[in-house]
């Protein structure tokens, strides 16, 4: 699907959490470049280059409420000042779908604050920038590969098309919200020249072998950033002992 959209129809998942339930709001998601002048004296014109970019996503404005099981007080309360893997899909007239946008990455939570006002109390939570060396890619915007859901299986369906393939790598952003049964799982991003070709797992896109006390859990797992991505991508799992899996998964080229 394509076109417009409106702000009901973004999630937001922090550290293997779905707070959408409880978030009113979120952002700005912002990418900003700094801008180096390299200009010399005698320079008719001035110039420069961009140079490192800032990457946020501003502040979460949600419902402040206690004694709810994974909601926001009860996942960010506590945990102000420590880095989180969070990811915000924004579905298309619809709740997110595959191949929707999703901006991600590891944002430190800069503090939480219950706010009183004239109707609900609201719960407020600052966000500092993304650290340049959380990550080797500056980039933040990707594709969703797989929407928040339940698999028991592997993965046997075409490929998302990227648009072309590319050499500069990329990383993965996934968030695990509960398995049943006991033992371990594994997400990895796979890649092909097709849509219905023969996938491959991609060097460094894995999340690793995940044991289920480990649930809820987030992470970003990176490829070499000069590593060939191929047209088509999509998710792939490898359960040993879980029978069953409920997980986000987000793609970002490099």
């Amino acid at each position: 699907m394509t076109g417009r959209t409106i702000k009901r129809w973004a999630r937001i998942y922090a550290g293997g959490y779905d707070l959408s339930g409880y978030t009113r709001e979120i952002g700005p998601l912002d990418i900003t470049h700094s801008y180096q002048d390299e200009s010399a004296l005698s320079d008719s014109v001035a110039g420069g280059l961009p140079g490192q970019a800032t990457i946020s996503i501003g502040t979460l404005n949600g419902i402040f409420s206690q004694g709810v099981a994974n909601d926001i007080t009860a996942v960010l309360s506590g945990t102000e000042g420590t880095e989180h893997v969070v990811s915000i899909p924004i579905g298309i007239q619809a709740a997110p779908a595959a191949g929707d946008p999703c901006f991600c990455g590891k944002f430190g939570q800069g503090g939480y604050m219950a706010v009183p006002g004239d109707g609900m109390v609201s719960a407020t939570v600052p966000w500092h920038p993304q650290r340049p060396a959380s990550l080797a890619y500056e980039k933040a915007w990707g594709m969703l590969l797989h929407p928040y859901g339940a698999e028991t299986d592997v993965n046997a369906a075409d490929g998302l098309d990227g648009g072309a393939q590319t050499t500069a790598g990329g990383f993965m952003a996934y968030h695990i919200f509960a398995v049943s049964g006991t033992g371990d799982v594994t997400i990895t991003v796979q890649d092909c020249d097709t849509a219905d070709g023969s996938f491959t797992n991609v060097t460094g896109l894995t999340s690793g072998a995940i044991a289920h006390t480990a649930v809820p859990v987030a992470g970003i797992a990176q490829a070499a950033t000069n590593a060939t991505i191929k047209q088509f991508t999509r998710w792939q799992i490898s359960l040993s002992g879980i029978t069953s899996v409920t997980f986000a998964l987000t793609f970002v080229r490099g």
